[in-house]
């Protein structure tokens, strides 16, 4: 902790005292991240007691995150759905915090597609992989593609006069290099009404846009929330698009 991490990996099942010490003390002076975590060993556990361990991972609800990682002695009926599923029904708990759900060796290594977030991964540089059961960065995004797990996303530079602009030919080799399906086209436009009744800015696939000249002002009316600096600068230099909890758009 005194080392300043940005994430400290405190485990779940530890000494409950010196859990609480370490947590007062992290209260009172450090920011490292507490995440929680439990690794279950050459032992199978049934989804409801997977649920439990994430709940135990949650550290006196004062860990910002849970990692629980499982093993699992066959794959005949989707067990290596179960680091997944479990992540899922702990997810409802409140206060709302991140789950990583992993399932260890070659017999898991499709619990490392299905976790959405801070999958641990191993590199194509590397003589061998890092551990049993991991994936390249390439391998996940792939695998995440095959079984459609992320939609593909619309996204364009807003302006006008702007042939001048590589945006588009930036974040689309970006796009492409993170294995992501998006496109990021040119909107060379007089108006932003222009913008906002045409085809992208209306489409479900609406990602979001950058802003340059002459329409960083006037495209203000037309969102949903500003922050802070963009209120007080009074202009808007990008757009995002978001989903809340009924599925409607916020821009």
């Amino acid at each position: 902790l005194r080392g300043g991490p940005e994430v400290l990996d405190v485990e779940g099942a530890w000494n409950p005292e010196l859990t609480t010490k370490l947590l007062n003390k992290h209260k009172e002076r450090y920011t490292s991240l507490i995440l929680g975590s439990h690794h279950v060993v050459g032992t199978q556990v049934s989804v409801d007691e997977a649920v439990e361990l994430y709940r135990q991972c949650r550290i006196q609800e004062r860990a910002h995150g849970a990692k629980v990682v499982l093993s699992i002695l066959s794959n005949d009926n989707n067990e290596d759905h179960l680091a997944y599923d479990s992540s899922l029904i702990a997810a409802k708990d409140k206060p709302e915090i991140p789950n990583i759900g992993l399932l260890l060796g070659e017999i898991g290594s499709y619990s490392r597609i299905l976790n959405p977030r801070y999958t641990p991964v191993t590199h194509e540089c590397l003589p061998s992989v890092a551990a049993p059961g991991q994936l390249t960065a390439s391998e996940i995004m792939a695998g995440r593609l095959n079984d459609g797990q992320i939609p593909s996303q619309k996204y364009a530079i807003l302006g006008h006069n702007i042939a001048y602009s590589v945006s588009p030919q930036m974040q689309s080799s970006a796009f492409a290099a993170v294995k992501l399906p998006h496109s990021y086209s040119r909107a060379d436009l007089e108006t932003v009404e222009e913008f906002v009744e045409g085809p992208i800015w209306n489409d479900d696939d609406f990602g979001g846009c950058s802003v340059t000249i002459p329409h960083k002002q006037n495209i203000i009316p037309h969102l949903d929330v500003l922050t802070d600096a963009a209120k007080e600068i009074g202009s808007v230099n990008t757009v995002i698009v978001k989903k809340d909890k009924k599925g409607t758009r916020v821009l």
